[in-house]
């Protein structure tokens, strides 16, 4: 299981879900569940120690974000994929923009920083297999819940029928997570996406979530696991 959130004060409603669980199973279960939490826990720590840098100089250049990273995956363990360490750096007060983002990753030899118009700035943490985000998608229509909510919309990229065959052709699936998302609901004033899009790959469709909901599209994969996970932070 992994939680897709929006925001990290999802965070403190799963491990609860968790540590409940452990009372209801035999002592390998509790184990189990012991070291679910302990990955988890982990990998929202490397994820929290790059966001708290990352999202302040994008909201105050007005660019969004796109990570895609690949790391040893716990399949066993129930968490296929987990943000990785990284050693990050508070930039300096006098860069901006995409200087402001490599001086957070600075020293780092397997991460590469890149921005491309416009205004999203890619970070890729070692060699990513994004073969699935190159699938296109020939039409997709949103219901107008999924519209106005980034994570209903990522969810609903993945079960298009283009990506499904693609997933299938590649021997991937899409990391089982519990989910648990505020909802907003349609409204005057609030961003959203089209109704529908055509011919658009899925890396595409996820820049433009990106950048219609202000935020940093995360994506990563585990050969271990043959998975891959999309989450949306905001």
């Amino acid at each position: 299981m992994i939680l897709r959130r929006e925001n990290f004060k999802w965070h403190s409603i799963i491990l609860p879900i968790l540590m409940l669980g452990s009372l209801f199973g035999c002592q390998k279960t509790d184990t189990l569940s012991s070291k679910q939490e302990v990955l988890q826990t982990q990998g929202w720590r490397n994820e929290y120690a790059v966001l708290k840098y990352l999202l302040p100089v994008l909201k105050k250049n007005d660019k969004v974000g796109r990570i895609y990273y690949s790391t040893f995956c716990h399949a066993d363990e129930g968490y296929p994929n987990l943000f990785p360490k990284i050693d990050v750096q508070s930039p300096s007060r006098n860069v901006t923009g995409l200087a402001a983002v490599l001086h957070i990753f600075r020293g780092q030899q397997n991460i590469a920083v890149t921005e491309t118009p416009p205004g999203i700035i890619r970070i890729r943490v070692g060699r990513v297999s994004d073969a699935v985000l190159q699938t296109r998608i020939s039409s997709i229509t949103f219901s107008s819940i999924e519209q106005y909510n980034p994570s209903m919309a990522i969810s609903a990229l993945e079960s298009s029928e283009d990506v499904h065959a693609a997933m299938n052709k590649l021997g991937i699936h899409v990391a089982s997570r519990v989910t648990n998302l505020g909802i907003a609901l349609p409204a005057n004033g609030l961003p959203h996406l089209p109704g529908s899009l055509t011919n658009i790959t899925m890396d595409q469709a996820l820049d433009l979530i990106a950048q219609t909901f202000g935020g940093v599209v995360i994506y990563s994969d585990c050969s271990k696991s043959h998975s891959f996970m999309v989450d949306f932070i905001r």
